[in-house]
Parts: C-alpha cells; sequence; structure tokens
C-alpha cells in the first residue's frame, strides 16, 4: 500500500489525482491508449498476490524507469483488462505479457 513521504504530500496527491483521471477515462473509452499502453512497463510471468489491503502483481519487470529489468511487485491495483493485456496500479500503467487468468475456468 503506498505511504506518503514526510515531505512528500504534494507528489502523492498528484499521483492520486493521474489515478483518478486514467481510471475514469479508461471506464469512458475503454481502456488505455495505444501509445500509452507502449510505452507502460512489461510485466511478464505474472502473479496476482493479495496481501491485508490490497491485490498486487508480481512477475518479471522490463522497462520501468527505476526497477528492474529484474523480479518486483506492483503497487496496489485499481483496474484490471478483462483481456488480461494490462493492469492500472497506484503509480502506473502496467502491459501484462500473460493472462492473469490462465489455467481458471471461465465465469
Amino acid at each position: 500500500m503506498p505511504g506518503i513521504v514526510p515531505g512528500g504530500e504534494a507528489a502523492d496527491r498528484r499521483t492520486l489525482e493521474t489515478l483518478v483521471h486514467d481510471l475514469r477515462r479508461y471506464a469512458a473509452e475503454g481502456g488505455p491508449t495505444p501509445a500509452e499502453l507502449a510505452a507502460a512497463p512489461l510485466i511478464s510471468e505474472p502473479l496476482l498476490v493479495a496481501d491485508p489491503v490490497a491485490i498486487r502483481l508480481a512477475g518479471v519487470v522490463t522497462g520501468h524507469p527505476r526497477v528492474g529489468p529484474g523480479p518486483a511487485m506492483t503497487s496496489q491495483i485499481y483496474a484490471v483488462d478483462p483481456c488480461s493485456r494490462w493492469v492500472r496500479s497506484y503509480s502506473r500503467l502496467w502491459r501484462v505479457d500473460e493472462s492473469l487468468f490462465s489455467g481458471m475456468a471461465p465465469p
């Protein structure tokens, strides 16, 4: 779960405002644009991970501006593409290399 670094309140507020803006736009437009997806970091071998307060995605990350390449875990997930091509976490959009739901029975 994201925390606010002392003195980082303005940055945290901008992150939350961007998240809200993106979620509203995704709902209205059916998801991120192709350009946004192309620019998003990739997470391969994805695994949904639940902790007491959030669902996150763990896997092998490439293209992240500060992490990797290598194993990593996202911040809290707020949106999942019904086709499992992307997720929107607290801090950013992620491309997903493989289906999150492979091997699961359809609803």
